[in-house]
């Protein structure tokens, strides 16, 4: 079994939709500020997602080369990542 972000309704408690991200546990998930994108980072890799399609976004490859450390979406809409390998 995979690992996933899931989220839930608050007002129902059921689960709306679910993000697998592989075998990994996810962190530091972040939203854009109109709220239609999610992302998380697992160890080397960034995840993002459209929320409305549950469908991800952006390359399947891992971006660094060493733990993605934050993660955040600037109000423009843009996401940045900072992992232990130096880079942004």
């Amino acid at each position: 079994n995979g690992q996933a972000v899931v989220l839930w309704d608050p007002a129902t408690g059921k689960e709306r939709a679910r993000f697998p991200v592989g075998r990994t546990k996810a962190t530091s998930p972040s939203w854009s500020a109109d709220g239609t994108r999610l992302a998380a980072a697992t160890d080397y890799r960034l995840w993002a997602w459209d929320v409305k399609t549950v469908r991800p976004l952006g390359p399947a490859a891992p971006g660094h080369e060493a733990n993605i450390t934050g993660l955040a979406f600037t109000p423009d809409g843009r996401l940045f990542t900072a992992g232990d390998d130096h880079t942004v």
